[in-house]
């Protein structure tokens, strides 16, 4: 037999057993895993967060936004109401009567700056025919947190010119013109909370001022209640009754019965009475 045939049967009568356990290894045991889900969890946990102190935080800046601080009264007969925000921007806006609310009906002052609103003021002021294009008066009363802030919008309204304004603040550092009223303005424009401020109010002071015939009674140191009580009797605003009884205690000639003249003035004859006293 040659060589190579014997290698060759030799080939195929040799068999190898070599036991394996691959199939009860696992691999994974031997490998180093990745865990892949913690940065996504992460992710999740970190982008909730975020969206929480988003939504926290677009809520604050809605509630100061449509939160008035400062109260406006602007007096042109008739009356309106204003209220403004921390941002000095107009969120509110009523009329005291029929009048002021046809007045302000188609006016849209959402969120805008006090320059501008005295502008559409002054327009539809003409259009109405209660200012012309050369005499525009309006008497404001500025309720505010504080003298500053009272400070800050007072000079906000200054800065349009094409009106006349008369200003009266809540609060005063000095010898100026000041609406002596202790309390808060009402911060609501609802009528219930109106009428529940105002009805709380009566004292009687002003049936006993306006029925008081020829005589002149003092009308000094009033207090809040006693002020709402003969504002409502006039039926003008508690700025135009400051300006009223400034007047009124400048010249002892008034009796108590004129204050009903006086509150029936226009707003520029007012301005200019009040200016020859002061």
């Amino acid at each position: 037999m040659k060589l190579k045939e014997f290698n060759e049967e030799l080939r195929k009568s040799t068999k190898f057993n070599i036991n394996s356990n691959s199939n009860v290894i696992n691999l994974d045991d031997y490998l180093i895993q990745e865990d892949y889900r913690s940065p996504f969890r992460f992710r999740k946990i970190a982008f909730s967060a975020m969206s929480i102190v988003l939504i926290f935080v677009l809520s604050l800046y809605l509630y100061v936004r449509e939160t008035p601080t400062t109260q406006l009264t602007i007096d042109i007969n008739p009356t309106i109401e204003v209220g403004i925000n921390r941002f000095n921007r107009v969120v509110d806006i009523a009329g005291t009567n029929q009048e002021s609310i046809d007045f302000i009906e188609d006016i849209d002052s959402n969120n805008l700056k006090i320059e501008d609103f005295m502008a559409l003021i002054y327009e539809k002021g003409i259009d109405q025919g209660y200012f012309t294009e050369t005499e525009a008066y309006a008497l404001v009363g500025v309720y505010g947190d504080d003298y500053e802030k009272e400070t800050q919008v007072n000079n906000l309204i200054l800065n349009y010119t094409n009106i006349t304004f008369l200003t009266i603040s809540q609060h005063q550092e000095n010898n100026d013109l000041q609406i002596n009223f202790d309390d808060d303005y009402p911060a609501s424009f609802e009528s219930s909370d109106q009428e529940n401020f105002w009805d709380g109010a009566i004292t009687g002071v002003a049936e006993d001022v306006l029925d008081s015939g020829g005589y002149r009674v003092s009308l000094i140191d009033l207090d809040s209640r006693q002020l709402i009580d003969l504002a409502t009797d006039l039926d003008i605003s508690l700025t135009k009754l400051t300006v009223v009884l400034n007047i009124y205690n400048s010249d002892i000639n008034y009796a108590s019965s004129d204050l009903t003249q006086l509150a029936a003035l226009e707003i520029s004859e007012l301005i200019s009475l009040y200016n020859s006293y002061n």
